[in-house]
């Protein structure tokens, strides 16, 4: 999975229930993306609202490896404030604020250092191992390279072929993803290579956001506002496995 920014409850979910989860950086970065932004609760109107860090201006096909924060703008403050006015309502506000103001001092020039270094913060407090989240630094420039020497006389895709490399390389014999991936990624393609593909069904677990209507999908900042590290982990405690 790519390294995205407080994402969402599902994100975690299926982290904590693979065996190696890999942060790969090693695929181009897209504007607008989840690397760069993600989903709050605007309390007053009861909607989603953008938390986001800025980055460098980027030349065509930069890889998220490469894309540089815009420190020129002070966007820990912003993205605090918007994180602070919309749940200081919220029942665990005073632990959570302290403690995601906390990891976003982590300085690094490079976006993907950051949200992976949030998510494995977050990953700390779920009780879920930081050591089965591998950076993709020592192996990724090798699988790409080998897939432009495949990738003519391949039988599958490019992100199948990437995905069957990762496997082999870590001698994994299933690859687990979100569901929604069985509109991309087919049994029969990852057979063909001895390697079980596995769907898991994300939940959209609700819970009370200021007595409104539920918004799901949002960022992972709010559900840990309002039902706390025990809470989310409980909601990601399950999983659902199905089948292509």
């Amino acid at each position: 999975m790519q390294p995205y920014l407080f994402p969402y409850v599902g994100y975690f979910q299926l982290i904590k229930h693979s065996d190696v989860f890999i942060s790969y950086e090693y695929v181009q970065f897209m504007k607008r993306s989840w690397i760069t932004r993600n989903r709050i609760l605007d309390k007053g109107k009861g909607e989603p609202i953008y938390i986001s860090i800025p980055v460098r201006k980027q030349s065509p096909n930069k890889l998220i490896y490469d894309v540089l924060i815009d420190e020129q703008k002070d966007w820990r403050s912003e993205l605090l404030n918007l994180v602070y006015y919309n749940y200081k309502k919220a029942k665990y506000f005073e632990e959570m604020y302290a403690f995601i103001k906390e990891i976003l001092s982590f300085e690094s020039e490079k976006i993907y250092k950051l949200n992976t270094h949030l998510i494995t913060s977050i990953c700390s407090k779920l009780n879920i191992s930081s050591s089965k989240i591998i950076d993709a630094n020592e192996f990724g420039p090798e699988i790409e390279s080998n897939i432009l020497d495949e990738i003519e006389s391949a039988s599958v895709d490019l992100k199948t072929l990437r995905i069957i490399k990762m496997c082999k390389y870590f001698g994994a014999d299933s690859y687990l993803n979100p569901v929604g991936g069985s509109a991309i990624y087919h049994l029969n393609d990852f057979k063909k290579h001895d390697i079980n593909l596995i769907f898991q069904k994300i939940n959209d677990h609700s819970y009370n956001q200021f007595n409104g209507s539920f918004e799901k999908r949002l960022s992972i900042v709010d559900a840990l506002m309002h039902v706390g590290f025990s809470g989310v982990n409980s909601m990601i405690s399950k999983p659902d496995f199905v089948d292509d």
